[in-house]
């Protein structure tokens, strides 16, 4: 089997998904190189691309390419990145495209965002997608002209890729909560999309009762959205917030502490958060999106309307009620993800990789 060289651009080593992705790959004959956005100033993938001369290039986030604050910069920087990528064709390389999300988070300039979006998606060789409900969507928003190219590869699961090993007591005597005090967790880096404050407003209006804690842990985008978040959090009773990335060592003190993983995303295309939970065999409270339920048991949490706007809170009350329930929701989760390792991801990438180059 030839070995093959792929770049991905961007790689982040403190996103577990792209490190677990890039190390299971190994076994198939893949060695993954990363292209850095992070800490640059108006990165570019070419150079890192003209020293590897890769078989492939696997683009993931494709915002960090293009996206700036004014509209003239962004579209700049948008015909350097089709620039890049014709280099890239030029020089015989396959394109790989995974739709992570199809409109950049904070919604910046969408209709330049969107044709950039929708032109990758038909430069591409193929678009990866992790769900049916995905690919729908890629399909429904980029064109039928992309339908034959968007293949799923489902997200593997986090079980044994972080440490497990604290138990509940532990956890919870490490965060300074009682046993048997209901804990409600959200986990993650702090975005709009995510829905936090509306999680924070919801929690405030529950109300949830002298037994019930709200863990926040997590760290925003941007000093503005850092203040808010502990002003709000502060004013909220029963909110603990633990502000700050959350290392793979310390996500289990919080996993583990918590009967109810909180989920109150606004639009999601793909979910690692999702898989995470599910991971630690945690129940979920989470909106009745396809993208996000499609990687849960039907029976593993408390789902709402997201149209509804006292859905969430509604969910909370539901959640609290049945809170005897969780452990068993949670290991009902715990199955769904135990379908889905990486090692099977990484097979389905490598056979996509192959088929693509003509290798297959």
């Amino acid at each position: 089997m030839n070995r093959l060289n792929v770049l991905f651009a961007p790689f982040y080593t403190a996103v577990p998904y792209q490190r677990r992705l890039a190390d299971a790959l190994k076994q198939h004959g893949v060695d993954v190189h990363g292209a850095p956005s992070v800490g640059l100033l108006r990165p570019r993938f070419i150079e890192s691309f003209r020293e590897l001369r890769p078989d492939l290039l696997h683009l993931h986030w494709l915002h960090p390419w293009f996206l700036e604050p004014g509209l003239w910069a962004t579209l700049g920087r948008a015909r350097d990145f089709f620039a890049q990528l014709r280099e890239v064709r030029a020089g015989g390389a396959g394109l790989i495209w995974t739709a992570h999300n199809l409109v950049n988070h904070d919604r910046l300039h969408v209709r330049l965002d969107t044709r950039v979006t929708r032109r990758v998606a038909l430069l591409s060789d193929a678009v990866i997608v992790h769900g049916p409900a995905a690919k729908e969507r890629v399909v429904e928003f980029c064109g039928d002209a992309v339908s034959d190219k968007v293949e799923v590869i489902p997200l593997g699961n986090h079980i044994g890729g972080v440490p497990n090993d604290i138990d509940r007591d532990a956890a919870r005597a490490e965060l300074g909560l009682d046993r048997n005090q209901i804990v409600l967790l959200f986990l993650g880096r702090i975005r709009k999309y995510k829905g936090v404050f509306d999680l924070l407003r919801a929690f405030a209006e529950a109300p949830p009762g002298p037994a019930v804690t709200l863990l926040i842990a997590g760290k925003t985008h941007g000093d503005r959205a850092r203040i808010r978040l502990k002003r709000r959090c502060k004013r909220t009773e029963q909110v603990e917030l633990h502000y700050g990335y959350v290392q793979d060592e310390r996500v289990q003190v919080f996993m583990n502490a918590a009967d109810f993983v909180v989920l109150p995303y606004h639009d999601i295309l793909s979910s690692d958060a999702t898989l995470l939970a599910t991971s630690f065999a945690r129940a979920v409270i989470a909106p009745r999106l396809p993208c996000l339920t499609e990687h849960l048991h039907a029976e593993g949490g408390v789902l709402y309307d997201p149209q509804d706007p006292s859905g969430l809170k509604s969910a909370i009350r539901t959640a609290i009620a049945r809170v005897d329930q969780a452990r068993e929701m949670g290991r009902r989760n715990l199955e769904v993800a135990k379908q889905t390792p990486w090692s099977r991801s990484a097979e389905l990438t490598n056979q996509l990789y192959r088929r693509v180059l003509g290798k297959g």
